[in-house]
């Protein structure tokens, strides 16, 4: 090879690395301007509610054993008291052929409640997020294709758009009602960089 060679050589290799160098400068810069805390939207929610030691709450037992009629095969593995809007449900995790699941109890009868609804999963959305942006749109997402901003997450799930700058989505899961994901625009640039 003559030297006019190794000069085109050298010039490309120099394009491919400068290129290289600025993308990671411009995605260090992004990083370093938006904490991943922003990133993922936890500045944006609330501190978790306490429950009130004042209430009485009935044994989860009446909902296991009201589970297990309807589900046989369901392998339980643990059942939470947690705050829930305005109150407290009990929380019951199964596996259900090998599959997780959720189920949601009244606390003061201990009887399962239905899996939440839309009017339910906005009201949730609202609570845990601060700001007081008004909801764009509310979908029902049955299914997370290749790609999906909602993945490896407990399906069906309301994804629930506020109109907001930051272009923020939270992901209500049907059978928890709890915000399962939160997305926004910052969330994309840093999964894209």
């Amino acid at each position: 090879m003559d030297i006019r060679t190794y000069r085109r050589i050298h010039r490309w290799l120099g394009l491919v690395v400068g290129i290289q160098l600025t993308l990671w400068t411009a995605s260090g810069f992004f990083f370093s301007l938006n904490p991943i805390t922003k990133v993922r939207g936890e500045t944006e929610a609330p501190q978790p509610p306490m429950l009130e030691s004042t209430s009485t709450f009935a044994s989860p037992s009446a909902a296991m054993k009201e589970l297990l009629e309807r589900h046989p095969q369901a392998a339980i593995q643990t059942a939470v008291l947690r705050p829930h809007l305005e109150g407290a449900v009990y929380e019951i995790f199964y596996l259900d052929g090998g599959q997780p699941r959720w189920a949601l109890a009244d606390p003061s009868s201990g009887e399962l409640r239905p899996a939440i609804d839309r009017a339910e999963a906005v009201a949730i959305a609202r609570r845990e997020y601060l700001p007081q942006s008004p909801v764009a749109d509310v979908t029902l997402v049955t299914e997370a294709g290749p790609g999906s901003e909602y993945r490896e997450r407990p399906l069906p799930a309301y994804r629930v758009a506020f109109g907001d700058y930051l272009g923020t989505r939270l992901c209500v899961s049907v059978e928890r009602g709890a915000v399962t994901a939160r997305r926004n625009d910052r969330w994309r640039w840093f999964d894209f960089l």
